[in-house]
């Protein structure tokens, strides 16, 4: 594969705004059931704090990852062509 090569990478696949506005919807739906309707009955244990690494960042990255996965099997599937 060349600079001039039109053919996209094999291990990393190409932009397409569909999945562009998936992940978008993923991890805005996520944060707000995580923030919004989840933060106010969690353990302080599983309450983010802000600027750090913790068990509410792991489970709002979790909530977000199978919405995106939930959404990608409810719509339909790119075109391949």
């Amino acid at each position: 594969m060349n600079a001039t090569d039109p053919t996209p990478h094999p291990v990393f696949p190409r932009f397409t705004w569909r999945r562009f506005l998936r992940s978008f919807a993923a991890v805005v739906t996520g944060n707000a059931i995580y923030f919004v309707v989840l933060l106010p009955y969690l353990p302080p244990w599983l309450r983010h704090r802000p600027m750090g690494m913790d068990a509410g960042l792991l489970l709002d990255f979790i909530i977000c990852v199978v919405l995106y996965i939930g959404l990608g099997r409810v719509l339909p599937a790119d075109d391949q062509a």
